[in-house]
C-alpha cells in the first residue's frame, strides 16, 4: 500500500499498524516495514515487529513527505492495515541550549548598554 501527493508542509503521521486476514479482521503478530520518502531525497525503512491493533507509531522528517509505503513482512495472508491515520505539519522545536544561549547574549547586551549609560 503506497500513498503520495501530500501538501507540501506535511512532515509528519502517525497510525495504528496492524495486519488483517482476507475477511478484514485484525491479525495480531504481524511484521509491518514503513517506507518513508522525503521531498529532499531522504529514506528511511522502519520494521514494526509483532503489530496489534493498539499499537501505535508516528513518524516526524525533516522535510516534507513525499511517499510512504506500507507492506506486510509475513509469509501468511495478511494484509497491512492502517487506523486512525492522522497527517500534520510540525515546525522545528529549538533545542534548550540553543535557547539558553540567546538567553546569555541578550542578557550581556544588556549589560553592555547599562555600563556605557
Amino acid at each position: 500500500m503506497t500513498a503520495a501527493g501530500f501538501g507540501a508542509n506535511v512532515n509528519a503521521f502517525g497510525a495504528n499498524f496492524f495486519g488483517s486476514d482476507l475477511q478484514g479482521r485484525p491479525t495480531a503478530g504481524v511484521s509491518i516495514a514503513v517506507h518513508v520518502l522525503e521531498r529532499d531525497g531522504d529514506e528511511f525503512d522502519i520494521t514494526l515487529t509483532d503489530t496489534d491493533r493498539t499499537g501505535y507509531f508516528g513518524y516526524l522528517g525533516d522535510s516534507a513527505l513525499f511517499l510512504v509505503s506500507v507492506s506486510s513482512l509475513n509469509v501468511q495472508i495478511n494484509w497491512p492495515s492502517i487506523d486512525n491515520l492522522t497527517l500534520a505539519s510540525v515546525a522545528a522545536v529549538p533545542e534548550p541550549s540553543a535557547l539558553a544561549l540567546v538567553g546569555l547574549a541578550l542578557a550581556g547586551l544588556a549589560l553592555s548598554r547599562r555600563h556605557r549609560a
